[in-house]
């Protein structure tokens, strides 16, 4: 009694494995071959972490807007603030203190009061922004699972 062929599927080689397994296959096996293909290639598009494995320039360009840009520039955004917070508040210490120690002093205990302010309301926004792509993602991976539901029934 003969067996009859398996097929593997596995990320990588996911449409050449359904063009050439598939064309070979049918019935039940076609079936089940395309729903591990289609599910695999939503696991690939969705995983955030081989987002980031894709690089920023993969993520910038991709048309089919299956990976966010938006976490990475985050990101860096953020750090650029500080940077620029920092180095502000310094200069402006220095500029203080070159026109009057006095203004000088008050700058130094009281300049970073504006400066955190700011930060706060950027990160405020940066968060709400996070939210909104996290929220797209989970939206997506919801509707893919009811998908996942019909294709079984």
């Amino acid at each position: 009694m003969s067996e009859a062929p398996m097929a593997v599927v596995d990320e990588q080689n996911v449409e050449s494995g359904v063009s050439n397994v598939g064309s070979r296959l049918t019935g039940v096996g076609a079936s089940l071959l395309h729903r591990t293909a289609t599910r695999l290639e939503h696991r690939a598009a969705d995983n955030p972490a081989d987002a980031e494995h894709r690089g920023f320039l993969h993520s910038l360009f991709d048309t089919h807007f299956h990976d966010y840009v938006t976490p990475i520039v985050v990101r860096i955004f953020y750090k650029i603030n500080i940077a620029l917070f920092v180095l502000l508040w310094l200069a402006g210490i220095i500029m203080a203190f070159v026109a009057s120690p006095g203004i000088g002093f008050a700058v130094l205990l009281l300049g970073w009061i504006p400066g955190l302010w700011y930060l706060i309301s950027i990160r405020m926004t940066l968060e709400a922004v996070l939210a909104l792509v996290r929220l797209a993602k989970d939206t997506r991976r919801i509707w893919q699972h009811e998908e996942y539901r019909e294709l079984d029934s």
